[in-house]
């Protein structure tokens, strides 16, 4: 590809302008993540959240949200015994709160802030599960370069 002047401006151009992530779909502002399975242990989800650092686990089957496990859940699960070699879908929640991928981010803020939610699932038209929204992924895009 050749480098011209107008590349070079283009260039220039895309690095300078701040896209706000209020005005992106949130499939672009979304942690992936790929989603569990009904029959996974609970202490296999616990493990997983913990170790990735998300705040929950989609459940999926057949490429298809069926329901979700967060940390309220496992909390939930501890606190009534529930065997952790348990299947997860004992304890999922099955209507977690789900955003279509071509939602704003803005439509994001409105809704977790109407229904005090911490996070969303992210979801295609056929309700498979391709991420997660939480209040900080609305801040930027790519996430910020200040914190040292």
């Amino acid at each position: 590809m050749e480098y011209t002047l107008a590349t070079a401006f283009m260039h220039t151009l895309s690095n300078s302008i701040h896209l706000d992530p209020l005005s992106q779909p949130v499939g672009a502002l979304a942690a992936w993540i790929d989603p569990a399975h009904a029959e996974d242990s609970v202490q296999a989800i616990a493990r997983e959240l913990a170790t990735l650092g998300h705040p929950v686990m989609p459940i999926a089957a057949n490429h298809v949200l069926i329901g979700a496990v967060s940390e309220s859940t496992l909390l939930e699960a501890l606190g009534i015994g529930t065997d952790k070699s348990s299947a997860v879908s004992v304890v999922m929640d099955p209507a977690p709160p789900t955003i279509l991928v071509t939602a704003l981010g803005s439509e994001a803020l409105r809704e977790m802030s109407d229904r005090s939610l911490d996070w969303m699932i992210v979801v295609d038209q056929r309700r498979e599960p391709v991420g997660i929204v939480t209040p900080s992924r609305l801040f930027e895009i790519g996430g910020s370069r200040e914190f040292h």
